[in-house]
């Protein structure tokens, strides 16, 4: 219980970051 509780946590911290380099690509594209 406790390893799948972590996997989600490492799952939920990638979203994240794939999520906040996409902003970063995406204004970096708009200028």
């Amino acid at each position: 219980m406790n390893k799948s509780l972590g996997d989600d946590s490492n799952r939920q911290l990638a979203l994240a970051q794939c999520f906040a380099e996409l902003s970063v690509f995406l204004t970096e594209n708009a200028k």
